[in-house]
């Protein structure tokens, strides 16, 4: 079965709801906030990676929990539940099983945003 690379990757409803945000008097919002998301989500996937080398539990929780948040708001849910999953470890003091999941994320990260650039104007 084929799909879009991007109904694998983004919630196309989330994707919908964000470029009928803008309406007609701001067509170009879309592409603002995923130029915004890609630019910070990137130097959030290397803090989340230093976060990790460095065994920090504190920075992991912090760093996934914001981009948790971001990703959600651009229909990147797998992306959010990981980040989630990071999130409740760095909560629990620990960094121990981190290590899949924060190479996931930057995977997946990867093809987040090749699909939301796809879907820009």
């Amino acid at each position: 079965m084929s799909h879009a690379p991007e109904s694998n990757v983004l919630d196309m409803h989330v994707v919908q709801a964000l470029r009928e945000l803008g309406g007609d008097d701001d067509p170009g919002l879309f592409d603002e906030v995923v130029e915004l998301f890609l630019t910070d989500t990137k130097n959030n996937v290397a803090k989340l990676v230093a976060a990790f080398e460095s065994r920090d539990a504190h920075a992991l929780q912090r760093v996934a929990h914001t981009m948790k948040s971001s990703s959600a708001n651009v229909g990147a849910l797998r992306l959010s539940k990981l980040c989630f999953e990071i999130e409740k470890l760095g909560r629990a003091g620990t960094c121990e099983g981190a290590q899949g999941l924060v190479e996931e994320t930057a995977k997946h990260f990867d093809e987040v945003s090749a699909a939301l650039a796809a879907l820009r104007g």
